[in-house]
This record gives C-alpha cells, structure tokens and sequence, in this order.
C-alpha cells in the first residue's frame, strides 16, 4: 500500500513532471497512468493504458500540455493504487493555490482530488493563469477575507468563468460572524458548516 505522505508530484518547468513515492521493501512494479480527468481514476474505470512501469520509487514524465492540469494514477503489481497531483499549482499570480485532494478525513475516507482548493487572494491572476483556473471547473468560490481587502482586491477569474462569488468574510476570532454568512446565504448545510469549524 502506498504511504500518501511520501508521495509527490512536482511539476519540473512547463516540460516534465516528477513523481516520487516510499521505496516498497521488496521492490514492487509500478504502473503510471496520466489524466486531465481525475474522475477518471475513480470507482471502477479502467485507468487506460499505462505511460511507464517502473521498479524505482521515483519517474519522470513528460508534460504534454502546460496548460492543463494532469492528474496521476500508480498501481503496484500487487493492485494498490494511489491517485496523485500536484499538491500546489503552478500559477504565477497566486502562488499558494493548493489542491486539498488526497487528504483523509474524519471516517478514513479521502477527498477527491480537483474538487476543493484553498488560496490566497485571486485578484493578481495573469491571463494564463486565469485560464488554467478555468479549466479546474470551479462552480463555487468562497471568499473569506474581510469586506475593505475583498473590495480593494476583487477575485478576478476573466470572462467566461462560470463560478459563484459567496462573500464570507471572517473576522478575525470570531466564528459567529463566518456561521451568520453561511447560514445567510445558504452555501453550506448547518450540519457540514459546524463540523467544518470543529
């Protein structure tokens, strides 16, 4: 089985992508299958054909796109999987944008990869980085910074972005001010934002 914190993906310049994961002991083959569709990788779909095997615990494959976000998918010969991405994407005007996927949750689950993002401000995306953003499919974007820097710094994802702008601002300490504006607007059941804030 495969230790989800070794595992890495980092994308090397706009050409390659390197895939890292814990040596198993003894050495086991590991396919790799690429996708820009992580739904691809999961329930029972075959994953494709696979782009290398390998006995090592790193591999290197070639970026056959810079604009489109891939996903991974490694499978031992002995049937362990593990769905992998990048954990930060490369944008150049929000540095610290960070796909949440693989992460495990309270009933061992994990959250799907490409579903749940974290970031810093958007308003400083360059026009590449907009359309990379636009192509992750967001519907919905949470903003939880206070009014005067939301207005000072609009989120700004360009034309064509079909996603929704849910305010949330939250004061820093305070929780009533955060469950008032969901419960306000209605983005979130009362259920999941309570057990989000614990």
């Amino acid at each position: 089985m495969f230790d989800l914190s070794a595992c890495h993906v980092e994308r090397l310049g706009d050409r390659e992508y390197r895939i890292s994961w814990r040596q198993f002991d003894p050495p086991r083959q590991v396919a790799i299958y690429m996708s820009d569709d992580p739904d691809r990788f999961y329930g029972n779909q075959q994953p494709g054909t696979p782009l290398l095997r390998t006995s090592a615990s790193e591999a290197r494959i070639a970026n056959p796109d810079a604009r489109v976000r891939h996903y991974f998918y490694l499978e031992t010969d002995r049937g362990d999987g593990a769905i992998l991405a990048e954990r930060r994407l490369s944008l150049q005007g929000s540095p610290n944008f960070r796909d949440l996927g693989g992460y495990l949750t309270q009933d061992g689950r994990k959250l799907k990869w490409g579903k749940l993002f974290r970031s810093g401000k958007l308003s400083t995306l360059t026009e590449q980085d907009m359309h990379y953003v636009r192509r992750l499919g967001l519907t919905l974007v949470c903003d939880f910074r206070q009014l005067v820097e939301q207005e000072l710094d609009p989120t700004v994802l360009g034309a064509g972005s079909p996603h929704r702008l849910a305010s949330l601002p939250v004061t820093p300490g305070s929780r009533n001010n955060f469950m008032e504006n969901l419960l306000q607007r209605g983005v979130v059941a009362v259920d999941d934002a309570a057990g989000l804030m614990q």
